[in-house]
């Protein structure tokens, strides 16, 4: 030490080196250890996924020949396409469930309920004879697990010219689901109109109506699945310049077939939509006048209204079926007499054993208060967190399930209304996504952009491009 200067010597501590070594070498390759095994994981949840969405196009692809061929398809070719659409989509559930994607709960307790309500049965009453009826109704839970994987949110392409390209923001992505898929639901309609039109019209309930495409017997079936397609072709159909004509003819189907519920459930399904655009003063207003009206409509017609005549006898048989309810035993009330168990005779449906057309009082008389609580959990779970798209589809097939056979019963609709709520969800959630990009520009200090056709002026006003001189040499430059 130099003399003079009161500085002493740095002591290094014994655990210094150690924590050098530690901070230098540990840490960094640590990190890089991790980033590595996320880059991994991550490529593999990709093929995960993209596994999953050919198991389940694969699926789609039995439901949708089906469809396409239902009327000139032997009957046991039908029941094997049927079989193996229900096999790949279980394992395409299972793959998803396998990734840990989101949204899965609400059917997952669905199908336990089911599970728990066949379960309890076998240990009551024996080996179930209705197995095919259990396999149809335990489909429509597998679908909404399974249809979110085949959705894909795409950008909209960039501007051409560098300077654009580089200025202008990216716009929403939009949800598309895969171009086979998107070609067949095109088709549908078309194949709907093409069979009304060659063959002659049908008489259901006195009421005149278009052939059906699907089930001769009945008209219900093609109903419901051209409104699953309109459903589909809306949120995940692409741009509306490509589906508008479809989207039409979907509507004009759905008018002439003339089955209230589907009716019914596409006015749900449209208010809610273009409820979510209005303002909440406008709301206020259209909630008072729709109270207003449907006040005067129910005094008007307070002594003239037969709810079993408008009904169809369903009011009736509800009753009947609630009497059933309060003389059953609390086990039975709780696991349900088994899948079927609902086709029965009444006295306004003498004629034939129908069940209650009514997806909930089924469901309790099937599968009791287990399978009722998976059911309304599906929809419980689904609607938290949801955007105006989803709610719309979910609110109309449980408005559809409350008043009618649901989609229970209906496995060629109950998929294409899986692949329409996976659709709206994606489309809500890049709209969520759209509006916080748009905030976070709006916060860095970013200009909103200007309207078609106009500029931006270099002291900050909009014009129109080319109004002035110095627009028009910076335009040359």
């Amino acid at each position: 030490m130099p003399p003079g200067t009161g500085a002493l010597p740095a002591v290094r501590r014994p655990g210094a080196a150690l924590r050098d070594l530690r901070g230098q070498v540990l840490r960094p390759v640590s990190r890089g250890i991790a980033g590595v095994l996320g880059r991994v994981q991550a490529r593999a949840r990709r093929r995960g996924a993209r596994a999953q969405a050919r198991v389940a196009g694969a699926a789609v692809l039995c439901q949708m020949a089906q469809v396409l061929g239902f009327e000139v398809m032997p009957v046991p070719l039908r029941l094997a396409l049927a079989g193996a659409g229900l096999g790949l989509v279980l394992v395409a559930a299972l793959m998803r469930l396998r990734l840990r994607a989101p949204g899965t709960g609400g059917p997952v307790l669905l199908l336990l309920g089911l599970g728990l309500s066949a379960l309890a049965g076998l240990m009551v009453a024996g080996p179930p004879q209705d197995l095919p009826v259990r396999l149809q109704q335990a489909s429509l839970p597998l679908w909404f697990i399974a249809a979110p994987g085949l959705v894909r949110a795409r950008r909209p392409a960039a501007q051409s010219g560098g300077r654009a390209r580089r200025r202008a923001p990216p716009g929403p992505a939009r949800v598309c689901l895969p171009p086979a898929l998107r070609l067949g639901l095109k088709a549908v309609p078309l194949l709907a109109l093409g069979m009304a039109l060659a063959r002659p019209a049908v008489e259901v309930g006195g009421i005149l109506r278009p052939a059906p495409f699907l089930d001769s017997q009945g008209i219900h079936l093609s109903a419901y699945v051209i409104f699953g397609v309109l459903v589909c072709l809306v949120h995940g159909g692409g741009g509306w310049r490509r589906i508008w004509p479809f989207v039409g003819l979907c509507l004009l189907l759905i008018l002439l077939y003339r089955v209230r519920t589907v009716q019914l459930g596409c006015l749900v399904w449209i208010g809610v939509l273009a409820w979510a655009r209005f303002t909440a003063e406008s709301r206020l207003i259209l909630a008072m006048l729709a109270a207003a009206a449907a006040y005067g409509l129910a005094v008007a017609l307070s002594g003239e209204l037969d709810l079993a005549a408008v009904s169809s006898g369903r009011v009736a048989v509800w009753a009947e079926r609630l009497d059933l309810l309060a003389t059953r035993s609390w086990d039975m009330l709780l696991v349900g007499s088994g899948a079927g168990s609902d086709l029965r005779s009444s006295a306004v449906w003498w004629w034939e054993e129908k069940n209650s057309h009514n997806d909930l009082l089924g469901l309790v008389i099937e599968h009791g208060v287990i399978g009722l609580a998976g059911f309304l959990a599906l929809f419980a779970l689904a609607l938290r967190g949801a955007g105006p798209r989803a709610v719309a589809v979910l609110l109309a097939v449980l408005v559809m399930g409350a008043v009618s056979n649901g989609l229970l019963a209906r496995p060629l609709a109950g998929f294409l209304f899986a692949l329409g709520f996976a659709g709206a969800l994606a489309a809500d959630a890049a709209a969520r996504a759209g509006r916080a990009q748009a905030r976070h520009r709006m916060g860095q200090g970013a200009r909103p952009p200007a309207p078609p056709g106009r500029g931006v002026r270099q002291d900050g006003t909009a014009g129109r491009t080319g109004d002035t001189r110095a627009d028009r040499g910076e335009a040359r430059a």
